[in-house]
């Protein structure tokens, strides 16, 4: 089960969403149940399935919820190294 968000890669999700222009909800809770309830580190609206897509870290094995619900998942690396780092190589 999924116990923990990645904060850092909610918010790059979120940084993401403003520089292209794309809706993002970051971090997402997803309900599978009335009484359980999962937050993964962003909802891509409008990309990926009917829902857009959730995404997760590796270590995520909760796909099929997502799918479920008519969402695709997608699951990133943990790097270890900084993302806003590596943003500004990009766009400075």
């Amino acid at each position: 089960m999924k116990t923990r968000v990645d904060e850092a890669i909610s918010q790059v999700w979120l940084q993401a969403g403003a520089d292209l222009g794309i809706r993002v909800t970051a971090p997402f809770t997803l309900h599978v149940s009335d009484l359980e309830a999962i937050t993964f580190e962003a909802h891509v609206l409008d990309f990926g399935g009917p829902r857009g897509t959730v995404t997760g870290v590796l270590d995520d094995k909760l796909g099929d919820c997502r799918f479920v619900q008519g969402y695709y998942g997608s699951n990133l690396f943990l790097f270890p190294y900084s993302f806003s780092a590596r943003r500004r190589k990009r766009f400075p």
